[in-house]
């Protein structure tokens, strides 16, 4: 398994309300728990990744179009794709 930086966002009693890991500049994995999902806590998270990297790649499911659309609302576009997955990029284009 590869190394990840993982950035967590917590309630103030402790409990994580999602996290993103990070190898490089591949998103590996972005997760909200259900009951914090809709209050902007993946925009936050994306943020961070953002302040990291210049360029940020991730795959997702083509079926799962909550998250594709989510992805395309934080900027990100459809570089690759195939019958199942696809692979969304974001470049800063403030550099």
């Amino acid at each position: 398994m590869q190394h990840a930086d993982v950035y967590c966002s917590v309630t103030d009693n402790g409990n994580i309300q999602g996290f993103i890991g990070l190898q490089e500049n591949y998103i590996a994995g972005l997760f909200i728990a259900k009951e914090y999902q809709s209050q902007h806590i993946g925009t936050t998270l994306l943020n961070v990744a953002k302040k990291k990297y210049h360029c940020l790649v991730l795959d997702v499911y083509l079926e799962n179009q909550r998250a594709v659309k989510f992805y395309q609302h934080n900027g990100f576009h459809i570089t690759k794709h195939d019958n199942l997955e696809a692979e969304m990029t974001w470049i800063n284009k403030i550099l």
